[in-house]
């Protein structure tokens, strides 16, 4: 028998040369034979066909019966609305027809990447097709007077077109000049008075009258010497609402302060537990507090449960001193609590939970680079590197962990979230003589 030899010396029967070639054939058509059928099953899908008679169904339903029949997969985000009812009749027609006629007129695009279809929110171009469609339209120029009741000119008067970016501001006459697309819709608008809308037609000087808003003239507010009206008032004061305070879930009322009324600044000074918030109005020291007519410390203000507050006014200016004297020169905060109801006995209970994350962590080195400052360091100083080029090395690949570390200490003891709680509890009741309110309120903040 021949002996065939190959080239590194050791010898192959015929037989095993045979069944390797043999092998190799058989690999390379498995090879060809999968490929085709991988190109053949994507060709398949981009032509596949189905059948859906449904009507009044979500459109997850259908979604779900599209993949039934076909090896699509949807995959879409939460801002897709698929609970929304659809009618769909087709025969025989192939998916992107069918995902045409589903998402006709809506906000929703498609896309099909192989076996995989990606449903995304339309953007949305409203701005540049307002924009091109203003264009379009005739320009008109208009002219007006902006009045009261009495007939007496509106000095300061708003007047904006709706949906665009003009505008103008009566003059002291109560005049304003406007260029406006053709039929647009303007708004006048002035503190204490009504919004009012008016469409431009065909008449080009108008003349506008505004109403006094008597609701928000009308609004309580807590002053030093009791309580009165916006229409009555000439101080610098501010109401905050009672209900946006206690919504805003913060460590202490001092906080859920911030943005609330102008001129009022609130500044923490780290985010640490039981980290309390100081406060200014206009820039000065701290302000005057008062609870229920009793002057109180701003601990005692901070310690304050949001769900206790019934009003809450910000005295800006001098006025504030006309009771309390120089005490109130910073401001006054004044804060008139709930009380007791008449009637059946109402318990309320709020349960609020949030996590805390910080903004940003400082930055650390790692044992390489603290190894290498610190040789530099000690260079610097006439003296011997602490670490060798070896032991260098060593904290680079992170191959002795043991004896050269590399920990991420920050990782390591700290975590990402620190979770807070706060439970409130409220019972109020009573008859017409005995009325009674009593609140509970428990505040747990964690660490990270």
């Amino acid at each position: 028998m021949k002996n065939k030899s190959t080239r590194d010396g050791y010898k192959l029967k015929k037989s095993h040369v045979n069944l390797f070639y043999r092998t190799m054939r058989i690999t390379t058509f498995l090879l060809f034979f999968c490929s085709f059928c991988a190109f053949a099953n994507d060709v398949n899908s981009q032509t596949a066909k189905v059948t859906i008679k449904r009507s009044d169904v979500t459109l997850l339903d259908v979604l779900n019966e599209i993949e039934h029949q076909t090896n699509y997969l949807f995959i879409y985000s939460n801002d897709i609305n698929v609970k929304r009812p659809v009618s769909i009749d087709v025969n025989a027609k192939e998916v992107s027809s069918v995902l045409a006629k589903l998402f006709a007129g809506n906000d929703v695009s498609y896309q099909m990447e192989g076996t995989h279809i990606v449903l995304t929110k339309a953007e949305k171009n409203s701005e540049k097709a307002g924009a091109q469609q203003q264009q379009k339209k005739r320009i008109d120029n208009i002219s007006g007077t902006v009045l009261d009741e009495a007939g007496d000119p509106i000095i300061g008067a708003s007047v904006k077109v709706r949906d665009a970016n003009i505008g103008a501001i009566t003059d002291l006459d109560g005049k304003f000049e406007l260029e406006v697309p053709s039929k647009s819709i303007i708004e006048i608008s002035f503190i204490g008075y009504r919004t009012k809308t008016v469409v431009i037609g065909k008449e080009k000087n108008l003349r506008i009258y505004l109403e006094e808003d008597t609701k928000a003239l009308d609004e309580v507010i807590v002053v030093g010497y009791g309580t009165t009206s916006k229409r009555k008032t000439t101080a610098a004061i501010a109401s905050v609402n009672a209900g946006d305070i206690a919504k805003v879930p913060t460590a202490n009322i001092t906080q859920s302060l911030a943005g609330r009324a102008p001129g009022l600044m609130v500044n923490t000074s780290g985010g640490g537990i039981n980290n309390y918030s100081s406060i200014s109005i206009r820039g000065g020291k701290t302000p005057l507090f008062v609870i229920d007519d009793v002057i109180c410390e701003e601990r005692d203000f901070q310690n304050l449960n949001p769900e206790d507050v019934e009003q809450m006014s910000i005295l800006k200016d001098a006025a504030s001193t006309a009771v309390y004297g120089a005490r109130a020169a910073n401001g006054i905060i004044m804060v008139v609590t709930k009380q007791g109801k008449a009637g059946k006995m109402s318990i309320n209970y709020n349960f609020n939970y949030n996590l805390s994350q910080p903004t940003t962590m400082p930055d650390k080195l790692n044992s390489y680079d603290a190894a290498y400052y610190l040789n530099q360091e000690l260079l610097n100083d006439g003296m011997k590197e602490r670490f060798n080029s070896d032991e260098m090395e060593l904290f680079a690949n992170g191959s002795d962990p043991h004896h050269y570390p590399n920990v991420d200490w920050q990782k390591l003891a700290m975590n990402k979230f620190a979770p807070e709680q706060r439970h409130t509890l409220t019972v109020t009741g009573g008859s017409e003589k005995v009325k009674a309110y009593t609140s509970f309120s428990y505040f747990d903040q964690q660490s990270i």
